[in-house]
């Protein structure tokens, strides 16, 4: 009964371990630059959030404060200006003294 080229050792005589540990490297090569791809598209998009996120945030405040700004001019009726109260026309017997 003839043997077959694997079980007589043959393809392990004929350089098959140098080729088996070529694959294994290669394989080994692609899964981590496939993980260090994965990582910085992760990285990425964290930054991205971030910025976004902090610009957002500076947006609201710079609207917020330019608001005021405007508000304590005069230009806005939801901040009170000085001298004048600010309940007068939510209490309707203020004036009248009761």
């Amino acid at each position: 009964m003839a043997q077959s080229a694997w079980a007589s050792g043959w393809f392990w005589r004929s350089g098959g371990a140098e080729v088996v540990l070529v694959l294994v490297l290669v394989l080994v090569l692609v899964l981590v630059l496939v993980l260090v791809l994965v990582l910085v598209l992760v990285l990425v998009l964290v930054l991205v959030l971030v910025l976004v996120l902090v610009l957002v945030l500076v947006l609201r405040l710079v609207l917020v404060l330019e608001f005021e700004w405007v508000g304590n001019l005069g230009g806005s009726p939801s901040t009170p200006r000085a001298g004048v109260d600010p309940l007068a026309d939510t209490q309707p017997f203020h004036r009248c003294g009761v």
